[in-house]
């Protein structure tokens, strides 16, 4: 099945990226075109997803290096499970990266969104100068700032179950700011009032981090260590419904809802007959890996001036990264030169060795220091 259509238009409701610099959040918005919709796409390549991964059919094997040797990740050849597989597929299953890295909607609303509250009245200065017209609500918006994806993973709720996500901020674990991550939340299947939709505090990102308690095993709770904001913050939350109101994010496949790092939310069980599936998009500015003295103090060790994450590039140039390590691009020292990269086969052997890289980075970044959790991950 081919790639959905992309975008024509290279704009963003300007209307809802002003909810967002609010609210923190955006409940609802088209993120892939309803024609690719009709033709099932989404759906398809999940449930293909799926069935390869329960019959087995995932047998990964890393590849050597360069020269011929073992590398040190290269082993015997092993079928990770779906547990681990949810997390970044977009590394080997090349319909997900072009559906991500080839989104021209995803990457505007990425772009306006990380924009610091300076850059943003640089934008509109500059708007202002130069005499641009807007239309309808709508706003071309210029590029400002590289983005990354800094991880993406299936969450998915089963048919009638009682697993839910608590109340939590994605800042918690993964150790990024509110206003230098947001969450993209990409429907592929219908999310109802009934399937347990992610639930918003709006204008709660407006409270920075909040102290969170750990309930490691605690029945239902998808998160890797039960995390919840403590009792007495999320009391006075709960409390105040005026100056954080509820929002719930009801998408149909292809529609995305997206939030602030700092925004406090939850989901509570799917009610309906068939799954909720959605994709959780992880996107950081590419400054991000610049750590300041507080979060070098939060890492618990000596650590170094920047994240050793490695992250796939969406916007901007690899040059402008600072920190992580590029999944997608490669600098060739011989010819001085960034070479672009891209998955081109399912569960192929180079696909697999990048994303076992990635993941062994990622986990060794979220689970410093912990041994528990490593299950349910996030």
């Amino acid at each position: 099945m081919d790639a959905p259509p992309l975008q024509e238009e290279n704009v963003v409701d300007r209307a809802k990226v002003e909810h967002y610099q609010r609210t923190g959040c955006i409940p609802c918005f088209r993120m892939v075109e309803r024609s690719a919709m009709e033709n099932d796409f989404l759906h398809w390549h999940y449930q293909r997803f799926r069935t390869r991964v329960a019959n087995g059919a995932v047998s990964m094997s890393l590849a050597p290096d360069d020269e011929g040797s073992s590398s040190n990740i290269s082993v015997a050849a092993c079928s990770p499970p779906w547990s681990e597989l949810r997390f970044k597929a977009h590394l080997f299953l090349p319909w997900l990266f072009d559906l991500l890295v080839g989104s021209e909607v995803l990457k505007r609303y990425a772009e306006t969104m990380l924009l610091t509250e300076d850059e943003r009245e640089l934008q509109h200065s500059s708007v202002v100068e130069h005499g641009e017209e807007q239309k309808a609500g709508k706003s071309k918006i210029k590029h400002s700032t590289p983005v990354v994806i800094w991880s993406t993973d299936f969450c998915v709720k089963p048919a009638e179950s009682k697993a839910f996500f608590s109340w939590h901020q994605d800042s918690t674990y993964s150790r990024f700011r509110g206003d230098q991550g947001v969450t993209v939340w990409l429907a592929f299947s219908d999310v109802t009032e009934r399937a347990g939709p992610v639930l918003f505090r709006e204008g709660s990102h407006r409270l920075g981090q909040l102290p969170h308690d750990e309930n490691v095993g605690q029945e239902g709770n998808m998160l890797a260590f039960g995390q919840t904001i403590e009792r007495d913050k999320l009391e006075a939350i709960r409390t105040d419904e005026r100056s954080f109101p509820t929002v719930a994010a009801i998408l149909a496949p292809g529609e995305a809802s997206a939030h602030n790092f700092f925004v406090v939310h939850s989901s509570q069980a799917n009610q309906e007959h068939v799954d909720r599936v959605g994709l959780a998009i992880r996107l950081v500015r590419a400054d991000a890996a610049i750590l300041e003295d507080a979060q070098q103090e939060d890492l618990r060790c000596d650590a170094p001036r920047m994240r050793r994450d490695r992250v796939t590039l969406l916007t901007g140039r690899p040059e402008d990264v600072h920190g992580f390590e590029l999944e997608n691009h490669f600098w060739e020292e011989g010819e001085r030169v960034w070479r672009a990269w891209r998955p081109t086969e399912e569960f192929g052997r180079k696909e697999m060795a990048e994303w076992k890289k990635s993941m062994d980075r990622e986990k060794e970044m979220y689970f410093e220091g912990r041994g528990e959790g490593q299950q349910k991950y996030k």
